[in-house]
């Protein structure tokens, strides 16, 4: 990440960059859970989304709105027990790294 060339603005735009990064990403799920919850199984399945599919998106975009909610500084919400892996879901989407 940091070469010979590094240097203090280097790296504040480097941290700012990386917080900019999560507050975007966080966000962004957030709408995503708000915009899928509100679709219905039927509408989503008739574009052709598989119910299989559908269940994996959904439960990850709970978890990750529930992450959001305490990196906002907010309880969870729902059932959630902390502590809970929230990777777990978005691993059953995007696969392990």
């Amino acid at each position: 990440m940091f070469t010979a060339i590094a240097n203090p603005g280097l790296i504040a735009q480097s941290a700012m960059q990386r917080a900019t990064a999560v507050r975007d990403g966080i966000i962004n799920a957030q709408n995503f859970y708000a915009w899928l919850s509100a679709q219905s199984d039927g509408d989503m399945t008739g574009i052709g989304v598989t119910s299989g599919d559908l269940s994996l998106m959904r439960s990850m975009a709970a978890d990750l709105n529930a992450f959001g909610n305490i990196y906002h500084g907010l309880a969870p919400g729902g059932a959630y027990v902390l502590p809970y892996p929230f990777v777990n879901s978005s691993t059953q989407v995007i696969g392990a790294q």
